[in-house]
């Protein structure tokens, strides 16, 4: 019931279904131009799809294999949002509920950069905390601070044993917190990455994308590069890949 009141879909099915493209009839796609043109994706289609829509799981077989220790640290989730669609920013929130083990969540943090829509206010704060009593903080900047003092106000509030930082456009796959904090278990100072997929911002279908290495150029942009020989000659897609990174762009982020 607390999604119907906010125009929103819960359950597994409906449309997007398993990661495929979502679409509209031509009436909708009319009501739609406005929305696609203020948050430059299609945030009406993203009211039709279910926050709990079901997506692929792309992870290698050898991936889906490991085995991990059940006593691995909890982990806070920061969401980072500024005038960020409504459905957008709950479906990134039951996604993360969804695919992260129960007891290995310690909580959801949205920080909100001083929005001004009236939907990400009240309603938000009301449907977050009846929704998951106990789990989810809400964080509100006086003025905007902008990303990354953004993210230091969530850091204040975690009380994880670790932190990640996402965009509030994101969905999760299962099985995505366990290799990153089992490598945080191993060395507490690692910055650990997982593998990003992709969400296409008008129909919002899932694509996969290869394997790359992550890092950041001198200027501090985040760079892709292709995993070196070694790591291809190892042929084994659970082991960590280390690079010299280069430049490719992405959006909407699945973890994996």
């Amino acid at each position: 019931g607390l999604s119907k009141s906010l125009g929103l879909i819960e359950g597994y099915g409906g449309r997007g279904k398993g990661g495929l493209p979502a679409t509209l009839s031509p009436a909708e796609e009319e009501k739609a131009k406005g929305p696609h043109e203020k948050y430059g994706y299609n945030s009406y289609l993203s009211e039709k799809i279910s926050l709990d829509r079901s997506i692929p799981d792309y992870r290698p077989t050898k991936c889906k294999e490991l085995k991990f220790s059940e006593e691995l640290p909890q982990i806070s989730i920061i969401f980072i949002f500024v005038n960020e669609a409504l459905s957008v920013i709950l479906r990134s929130v039951h996604s993360a509920v969804n695919h992260t083990p129960t007891h290995l969540l310690k909580e959801i943090i949205l920080v909100d950069d001083n929005s001004d829509e009236e939907e990400l206010k009240a309603p938000l704060e009301e449907y977050v905390h009846k929704r998951y009593p106990g789990l989810v903080k809400v964080v509100r900047n006086r003025k905007r601070e902008g990303l990354i003092r953004a993210r230091i106000e969530g850091w204040k509030v975690a009380t994880g044993q670790v932190t990640g930082f996402f965009d509030a456009h994101v969905e999760f796959t299962a099985g995505w917190a366990e290799p990153v904090l089992s490598r945080i278990q191993e060395n507490r100072k690692r910055v650990i990455l997982p593998s990003i997929d992709n969400i296409k911002q008008d129909t919002f279908e899932v694509q996969r994308y290869e394997n790359s290495a992550h890092g950041y150029s001198w200027e501090l942009w985040c760079m892709y590069i292709s995993p070196p020989k070694d790591w291809w000659d190892a042929g084994d897609p659970s082991l960590p890949i280390r690079s010299v990174p280069s430049t490719r762009s992405s959006g909407f982020f699945v973890p994996r």
